[in-house]
């Protein structure tokens, strides 16, 4: 499992694009396929610059182009420095690029400027445990564990995610149960339970983990593939038929799809 989608950045970035009047434009390209923001005569509106920025810093950022990712999350805290989405992306920018020192200091920066931001903590700890720091990990996981139980959910799966990074199944197993003890239905935590259930031969106990995200959290080519496989091997030929359905009707150009012929 992976413990952080990149993509997200962007989708991040791209649901901020929510104002009314635009004052930057995705313009020209310059000799190093840059993209230069148009600004309009018009009133400024510094909040969409800044959502523009932030925008085309994910983009960079998941293109590789750390290069031209960070002078536009630069200038985007330039216009505004209080919101917390640019400083988070600049830190996942710097863990990139594996500047330790900087991405520990953006990412110090953030969760005490914005403590109920729990994007900016999670990915702190993913930073943390990607550099072996393990007592500011358990540290900031404590931290999280002591507040609402949605940061009680997300530390345990943080934690979770980190022990199977580092090939520690069973740890991450009961990481992941803890999330699920706090939040039955929380994706993150039962998606990879039930892939840790299916390596170990529990085909059910992996459905039954798959149920429950398939009622309350939805299909995804994810969850669909999981649940094909667990259904193939404990024999549930109707199980399977129905997911191969949903496979082929939602998600048949998917890599999860053509990863089971499908």
């Amino acid at each position: 499992m992976k413990t952080r989608n990149i993509p997200l950045l962007a989708a991040l970035a791209a649901a901020m694009l929510l104002s009314g009047c635009e004052t930057l434009g995705f313009g020209k390209k310059n000799n190093d396929d840059e993209i230069i923001p148009t600004v309009t005569k018009k009133k400024a509106d510094y909040g969409q610059a800044y959502k523009d920025y932030v925008e085309l810093g994910a983009q960079y950022l998941q293109m590789g182009r750390y290069d031209l990712a960070e002078p536009k999350l630069q200038r985007a805290i330039e216009i505004d420095s209080h919101p917390p989405e640019a400083w988070n992306i600049l830190a996942v920018l710097y863990e990139e690029k594996r500047d330790i020192a900087s991405g520990n200091q953006i990412y110090q920066k953030l969760i005490h400027s914005h403590p109920e931001y729990l994007l900016g903590y999670t990915n702190y700890a993913t930073f943390l445990c990607k550099f072996d720091r393990d007592s500011e990990m358990q540290a900031l996981l404590g931290q999280m564990r002591g507040r609402n139980a949605e940061f009680k959910t997300a530390a345990s799966i943080a934690e979770g995610n980190c022990m199977e990074r580092r090939g520690q199944s069973g740890a991450a197993e009961n990481a992941y149960k803890q999330a699920i003890a706090a939040n039955p239905q929380a994706e993150g935590a039962l998606l990879p339970l039930a892939q840790i259930s299916l390596q170990k031969g529990d085909y059910a106990g992996a459905l039954r983990y798959l149920r429950v995200v398939h009622t309350y959290v939805g299909y995804s080519p994810e969850s669909v593939k999981l649940g094909i496989e667990a259904a193939r091997k404990s024999g549930d030929t109707r199980m399977e038929e129905e997911l191969v359905r949903v496979m082929r009707g939602n998600y048949k150009s998917t890599p999860e799809a053509k990863s089971l012929g499908i």
